[in-house]
């Protein structure tokens, strides 16, 4: 049985489905992942078993550019957007 929710890089758009928002990741504290809305503004931190990356029609509606993947006034997180496929990869939160 899994006890923890997916692993998700910093930069990926997610879909937190206990509140039904788009947001992306910023940080992860155990299985809580910390997310921003698009555009900027208050975090929040949600359970990792409740998350899963956004549609593009979610981003869409969010209003996250559909070409960059990002919302043009996003601070950057690391040096690049994180792409679907960079997202879907294996765990990026070990840094041992």
């Amino acid at each position: 049985m899994r006890t923890t929710g997916p692993e998700f890089p910093r930069g990926a758009w997610l879909m937190d489905t206990r509140r039904e928002k788009v947001g992306q990741v910023m940080d992860r504290n155990g299985q809580n992942v910390w997310l921003r809305p698009p555009g900027g503004g208050r975090e929040w931190e949600a359970r990792a078993e409740a998350l899963r990356l956004a549609t593009p029609e979610e981003r869409h509606r969010s209003g996250v550019h559909p070409l960059t993947k990002r919302r043009f006034r996003v601070s950057w997180v690391g040096p690049s957007v994180v792409t679907e496929e960079e997202a879907a990869a294996p765990d990026l939160w070990d840094n041992s």
